[in-house]
């Protein structure tokens, strides 16, 4: 029992067809699944078609190097999950009245339509993108390489653009005209 006291855990109660999708993110950010104490199964075909709510059970040691960095990558991931939008379809029946009544007002709604999933696509995308650096860092905090200097982007300034030989004088440098840029 002594190995429970270091264990942070949490419990979440989300509809089966989510619950691949959080034990996934829930793994990026260095919580494990605990199947003894979850009633979903992972791997299970006939899971995700259930009308009932999941119960999944997480922990994680509670001594975790850098635990606040983790738990404030987490907070910032699930604020950018909250920015995400949902696009509603264009509605068939709506569409086909509005053609009817008259066909600009037709035009105009799909136009706004499909101009709004495209915006709502374009956005998504970016939340994607910053979920997915958000568990990179998290993953890097995990594996212990978190706060390394990064060796291989160093730089020191620009190169020289042709090679320079080892009896050049700065003299003979200054001579050298300048090229336009």
């Amino acid at each position: 029992m002594a190995r429970d006291s270091s264990l942070e855990t949490i419990t979440l109660r989300q509809p089966a067809e989510l619950c691949a999708w959080e034990i996934e993110k829930r793994r990026n950010f260095g919580w494990e699944y605990d199947a003894d104490r979850s009633n979903y199964r992972e791997g299970r075909r006939l899971a995700k078609f259930s009308i009932f709510r999941r119960r999944l059970t997480f922990t994680r040691p509670a001594d975790i190097p850098n635990r606040e960095k983790l738990n404030e990558l987490e907070a910032q991931y699930e604020k950018e999950e909250a920015k995400r939008e949902f696009y509603v379809p264009i509605d068939p029946f709506n569409a086909f009245l509005l053609f009817l009544l008259l066909i600009f007002p037709g035009i105009i709604y799909i136009a706004v339509k499909l101009s709004k999933k495209s915006k709502i696509e374009q956005e998504n995308a970016l939340i994607t993108e910053a979920q997915k650096n958000l568990a990179a860092q998290a993953k890097q905090i995990i594996s212990g390489h978190w706060g390394s200097p990064n060796l291989t982007g160093t730089s020191d300034g620009p190169r020289p653009k042709a090679p320079l030989s080892a009896d050049s004088t700065t003299q003979q440098l200054a001579s050298v005209p300048k090229r336009k840029e």
